[in-house]
């Protein structure tokens, strides 16, 4: 299936610079916020304490992986709502970070073949999924994960919900930036 013409021509190039990631957050936090309320569902969202508050990278690509995977996860729910909780996994003394945003709802959640056919799909780089089975708006934001030398994980459980990680390697402003090369 190819991806809507919408989500297609919204690939434009990265817009480098630094960023406050927290405040990029708490903006997304009340976009999606709205929206969610809006349909009678909650957000919770939270930052770790640990995460560093600048970052360097492209902050509207951040912001349009986390907005794509919940709206999906929108069209999932029929009650409840969807909790995000972002934390360092991991760091470099160069300055990079590898962070975890997992994005959590509370649908009827999927089976456990079908989470493995589209964590498959997801590896292999399948991003014109042919049978229905991935959704168009998983196959793009997987791809602007990978761009930024991230991936994106699913697990769920049937009748309990879905999580979908997503690891992203981002650049500290202000380190010595050797990380910038390196995705």
């Amino acid at each position: 299936m190819p991806l809507p013409q919408s989500i297609e021509n919204s690939e434009a190039p990265p817009k480098q610079g630094v960023f406050n990631f927290k405040k990029l957050m708490a903006k997304t936090a009340v976009h999606l916020g709205i929206k969610l309320e809006a349909k009678g569902f909650f957000l919770d969202i939270a930052v770790s304490p640990e995460i560093p508050r600048y970052f360097h990278g492209d902050p509207q690509l951040v912001e349009k992986i986390v907005h794509t995977l919940v709206g999906h996860s929108m069209k999932c729910l029929d009650n409840g709502g969807i909790t995000i909780r972002i934390n360092t996994l991991d760091f470099t003394a160069q300055g990079n970070h590898r962070l975890v945003i997992s994005i959590n709802e509370s649908s009827h959640g999927m089976m456990p073949e079908e989470v493995q056919t589209i964590n498959q799909s997801l590896q292999e780089q399948q991003w014109q999924d042919t049978d229905g089975t991935i959704s168009p708006h998983l196959c793009i934001a997987a791809k602007w994960i990978q761009s930024l030398g991230g991936h994106l994980t699913i697990e769920s459980v049937f009748g309990w919900g879905t999580r979908y990680l997503i690891t992203l390697n981002l650049c500290v402003a202000g380190c010595d930036n050797s990380c910038l090369g390196a995705a």
